[in-house]
């Protein structure tokens, strides 16, 4: 009787774990929709596993929680800009956050931009605010340190890897 009651538990531990196996690596299709996913400094791993639920990234709350605590995922966040689009799984969710593999944005700037240029290029490719952008190229204790006059002429004709919100 009690060999009976042990195999039972063990079929039953089997199938359990193959079901959590399917949870964690079924890709769930967006389709042509992306679902861009913001981490910033101090975000909780629940709020970002409550957003990924909620825009059906991912269907499983459980295997999307639990691994990253396992893996201490849910520890080190990097913050930046997630974007997720097509199929996705817990498992696959989980090793983009894992490998910080947020928004990179390139941007070439031409030799001889005037800074008022750059600024609006910026804005526009980084959402960053022009103005603010500006501001730093009048900036004294910004300047002094550099030993520059101004920001006009410091940037290199060159593409440069921007991380998205810097």
């Amino acid at each position: 009787m009690l060999k009976r009651i042990l195999i039972g538990v063990a079929a039953g531990i089997v199938v359990l774990l193959g079901y959590l196996g399917i949870l964690y690596t079924r890709d769930t299709d967006l389709g042509d929709r992306t679902v861009t996913v913001i981490v910033q400094e101090g975000d909780s791993f629940a709020r970002i596993a409550k957003r990924l639920l909620s825009e059906k990234v991912v269907t499983s709350r459980l295997m999307l929680v639990l691994p990253a605590r396992l893996r201490d995922i849910d520890k080190k966040l990097t913050p930046g800009r997630y974007d997720f689009t097509g199929e996705n799984s817990c498992r696959s969710v989980l090793n983009r956050l894992a490998e910080a593999d947020f928004l990179r944005v390139k941007i070439t700037f031409p030799e001889g931009l005037p800074i008022w240029r750059v600024a609006g290029i910026l804005q526009q490719r980084l959402d960053l605010d022009s103005a603010r952008v500006m501001s730093y190229n009048e900036d004294s204790a910004f300047l002094a340190p550099h030993k520059i006059p101004s920001l006009e002429g410091y940037l290199f004709p060159e593409t440069y890897t921007f991380k998205w919100g810097v």
